[in-house]
């Protein structure tokens, strides 16, 4: 009997530490996740053109976003066999519906140092309100990369195969082209 009770005792305690865990995680996704919007504050979709340099162990990205404003990116080291960073960001975001993170910024119109473009006082804004929430979205994305790499459950893992298979099939130079938030592919070749 003491045994018994013993069991259930150290059940509770790990059924309270997952409540304790999946608790501040929904603290954390409540930090990012962007309230409902009116009709003129939906967020406009961004077309981002992602480039494999092979030869270069690389990859760029490129944004289209309102108004046709062409948003330069960053170059990416590639690893073997992995996506680049940004991909991977872009997925978890759309995702998880972390429109406040780096691409719903992107999206906003913030202005990072990283990508090339003239800093501006808008774009500024964008990245202060977006702060705590591109911070967040980081470990997020880095959390679910992790487990979608070693085979645990996640619900990105269903995107990154799809976006994943797509990026193993492209050569030197080829390209795949995404539209954030929703993931449409939109070209790759």
């Amino acid at each position: 009997m003491r045994q018994a009770h013993a069991a259930h005792r150290h059940q509770v305690s790990d059924l309270a530490e997952v409540v304790d865990a999946l608790s501040l995680l929904s603290r954390r996704l409540a930090v990012i996740l962007m309230p409902r919007r009116s009709r003129r504050d939906t967020v406009r979709p961004v077309e981002v053109t992602f480039t494999k340099l092979v030869e270069k162990r690389a990859a760029t990205w490129e944004a289209v976003r309102a108004k046709r404003t062409r948003v330069p990116g960053t170059a990416m080291a590639l690893g073997r066999g992995d996506l680049p960073h940004d991909l991977v960001q872009i997925i978890v975001e759309a995702t998880l519906g972390l429109e406040k993170g780096f691409w719903g910024s992107v999206a906003s119109g913030a202005t990072f140092k990283s990508t090339g473009r003239k800093r501006t006082r808008p774009g500024r804004a964008v990245i202060a309100a977006n702060r705590a929430a591109i911070a967040e979205a980081e470990g997020i994305v880095g959390e679910h990369h992790a487990r979608w790499r070693t085979g645990a459950p996640t619900p990105t893992a269903a995107r990154f195969d799809e976006l994943s298979r797509l990026w193993d099939g492209l050569g030197d130079g080829g390209q795949l082209r995404v539209e954030w938030p929703s993931l449409r592919v939109l070209g790759g070749a």
